[in-house]
C-alpha cells in the first residue's frame, strides 16, 4: 500500500486512532516519508457498546433482544451504549470535511474502518445508507472522495 500511495502524491497522512488503523498508517508513513498528522478519534470504527469484544454468537447469547431489534434497523438502532450507524456517518464524515478544509487542493490519505468508509462512500454518493452492503471495503482497500 505504502509503495502504490508513494505513486501518488500524498501531502498528509491522517488516521484512525485505533491500532489496526494506526499500524497501517505507521507502515504508509514510513514508504511515503510523510509524518502522520495526529490520530483522530472521530475516524474509528462504530462502537457497538456492550457488544465490543464479543464474537456474533456470544452477543446472540448475551443480548439476544437487543440483537433482534438491532437487526430490524441496523442504520438507527445502536446496542446499549454504542452508536447507530447514521452516528457513525455523521462523526465520519464531519472529520473527512474538516481533513479537506485544513488541506485544500492536497492530496490526502486517510487510514479508517470499513463501516466508516462505507457511510462516507453512501454520503458521497447520495445513497441512502441501507444501500451500505452494496460496497465491498477490503483491508487496505483504497476508495477515492473529493470533497
Amino acid at each position: 500500500m505504502g509503495q502504490w500511495l508513494k505513486t501518488k502524491q500524498i501531502q498528509a497522512l491522517y488516521s484512525s486512532d485505533l491500532s489496526r488503523a494506526k499500524e497501517t498508517a505507521e507502515l504508509i508513513s514510513r514508504a511515503i516519508n510523510l509524518k502522520i498528522e495526529p490520530y483522530r478519534p472521530d475516524l474509528r470504527e462504530i462502537d457497538f457498546g456492550c457488544w465490543e469484544g464479543h464474537t456474533l454468537a456470544e452477543v446472540a447469547r448475551l443480548y439476544p433482544e437487543q440483537l433482534a431489534r438491532w437487526r430490524s434497523d441496523r442504520t438507527y438502532l445502536a446496542p446499549h451504549g454504542g452508536e447507530t450507524f447514521a452516528q457513525l456517518a455523521a462523526r465520519g464524515w464531519q472529520a473527512l470535511k474538516e481533513i479537506a478544509a485544513s488541506n485544500p487542493g492536497r492530496k490526502v490519505a486517510v487510514v479508517t474502518h470499513g463501516g466508516l468508509i462505507k457511510a462516507a462512500l453512501c454520503l458521497a454518493h447520495g445513497l441512502g445508507f441501507q444501500r451500505r452492503s452494496e460496497f465491498t471495503v477490503d483491508n487496505t482497500a483504497v476508495n477515492t472522495i473529493r470533497l
